[in-house]
């Protein structure tokens, strides 16, 4: 046999190309695990929060959608009083809370009104919108003073009905 290949034959017991040893496979998937179960947890954690900023987005969307909806009904349906001899019941508005809404499932609001004497021409809006997620109550609450007058469009209606 030739010098050259004796010289590289592994002698005896010794095996330092045999492969990896079963403790090193046992830390390998340690690590392994390790690493898939944090991914995981991450990816869960980005799916919620990816829901809760949908949740959110939707929610002022439909509150922006009610305020212009009081706006046109409601405060228009409430007009200014006329008589000299008001009180402050009469700018008084009646709170209002909406289980179900169309197009917005597992949606609720609840809209309040705040009125000023010292400024009767305007109405401070507070709407909450909420919904469950995951066992809890989540929500947004948008304010915004409107003005207390008819819409445009029916002021325009009633001057065409005098002519």
């Amino acid at each position: 046999m030739s010098e050259f290949a004796t010289s590289h034959r592994p002698s005896g017991n010794s095996r330092p190309d045999a492969g990896f040893t079963l403790l090193e496979l046992l830390i390998a998937m340690a690590i392994l695990t390790f690493g898939i179960t944090t991914l995981l947890g991450v990816l869960s954690v980005g799916v919620g929060t990816r829901r809760t900023a949908e949740m959110r987005g939707r929610a002022v969307v439909l509150a922006d959608r009610i305020l212009h909806d009081l706006q046109r009904s409601t405060l228009a349906d409430h007009p200014i009083p006329t008589d000299p001899d008001w009180v402050a019941e009469d700018l008084a508005i009646e709170s209002e809370v909406v289980e179900v809404i169309d197009g917005f499932p597992g949606m609720r609001y609840t809209a309040s009104y705040t009125t000023d004497q010292a400024r009767p021409d305007l109405v401070l809006v507070t709407v909450r919108v909420a919904w469950n997620e995951q066992g809890e109550e989540q929500g947004v609450e948008l304010k915004r003073i409107l003005p207390r007058q008819v819409p445009f469009s029916r002021r325009v209606g009633q001057r065409t009905e005098y002519r």
